[in-house]
Formats: structure tokens, C-alpha cells, sequence
């Protein structure tokens, strides 16, 4: 007996509905490094929060992320507190500058399924330019983007905005919501 498969639109449209209307999922007890450490200072966005802390790190900006000290430092940073999402997400940012971008969507996706913004805005972006070997997919980047604006990521807001304003990823056309994020 065949299988009835949904247009592509109504799918995305029906997964965004679900993700609008699903209980936020239940906070998990996460251990924080007590301090700053290299691979905030080195690959993290400027001026970040570090955490739940009030601690900001100064970060860098793209333009101006040095890779391979990064990267290194992510990497101490990673093995010495394996439970640390942020640590993940920065080594993603790392080896998105060191032009390794399918490592960087790995990365990037490992983190965006603990929940961390940065890398939910960032996969994101990959999957609506369909890099890294991912396949374009502005839906999947319309649900990521989401994610990340309800963390209040300002990066997640504005790139939703977008996508709300012309229409796409399964969004209908919403300039007064694209104004709101």
C-alpha cells in the first residue's frame, strides 16, 4: 500500500506548528567551569555571556578569530570539561574559520542538540546556504533559527526575522513579527 507524503511546505509548516505548541524542555543541571578559560577568550563572540554566570568574555569577532590558537585551546578546553556544551560550540566556530566546515557542522550540530544558541543560529545558517555537505533546507534553518531567538539570541532573532518577512522555511509572510524579532 503506498504511503501518502505530505508536500514539503505543509511538513515544514506542521513541524514549526508542533515546535511552537511543545512544552520547553525540562532544564538539566549543568556543571560550569568555575573561570574563564582560553577558548572563551579566543573563540567565543565578543562580548558574551559565559554560562548562567554574570562573567562576559570579551571574544572575537569572525574577522578577526585566530584558528589555530583557538582551535587548541578548545580542544584542552573540551577534554578538561566534557560536559561543557559552550567548549563545543567554539571549537565549531574554530574549524568554521579554519575553512573545515563539514567538521564545523558536526560541531555545530553536536551543540545544537544540547541547546546552546550560538550553534543552533550557526547550523542554521549552513543549512539555508546548504554548506558543509548539508543540504539546503530552510525549514530545518526556520526551526534552529527559532531555537535560538527563544534564548534571546540576537543573531537567531534577526535571521528568523528574515526568513519571516519573505516568507520562507514554512514561515508565512509576517512583517509585523519579522519587525517584533
Amino acid at each position: 500500500m503506498p504511503v501518502a507524503r505530505l508536500p514539503p511546505a505543509l511538513s515544514c509548516a506542521l513541524a514549526l506548528g508542533a515546535l511552537l505548541h511543545a512544552a520547553p524542555p525540562a532544564a538539566a543541571a549543568v556543571q560550569h567551569p568555575p573561570m574563564l578559560n582560553d577558548c572563551d577568550t579566543l573563540a567565543q563572540l565578543p562580548r558574551q555571556q559565559v554560562g548562567p554566570s554574570p562573567i562576559y568574555a570579551d571574544g572575537v569577532a569572525y574577522k578577526d578569530l585566530r584558528w589555530p590558537a583557538a582551535r587548541k585551546a578548545c580542544e584542552r578546553a573540551r577534554a578538561e570539561f566534557p560536559d561543557e556544551v559552550r567548549f563545543v560550540a567554539y571549537a565549531a566556530r574554530a574549524a568554521d574559520k579554519a575553512s573545515d566546515s563539514r567538521e564545523a557542522a558536526r560541531l555545530y550540530r553536536a551543540a545544537a542538540d544540547e541547546g546552546n544558541a550560538l550553534a543552533q543560529n550557526n547550523l542554521s545558517v549552513m543549512y539555508e546556504a546548504g554548506r558543509a555537505g548539508l543540504r539546503r533546507d530552510d525549514c530545518e534553518a526556520a526551526r534552529l533559527y527559532r531555537l535560538a531567538a527563544e534564548q534571546g539570541d540576537p543573531a537567531g532573532q534577526g535571521n528568523l526575522g528574515v526568513l519571516c518577512a519573505t516568507g520562507r522555511g514554512g514561515l508565512p509572510r509576517n512583517d509585523a513579527e519579522a519587525v517584533r524579532l
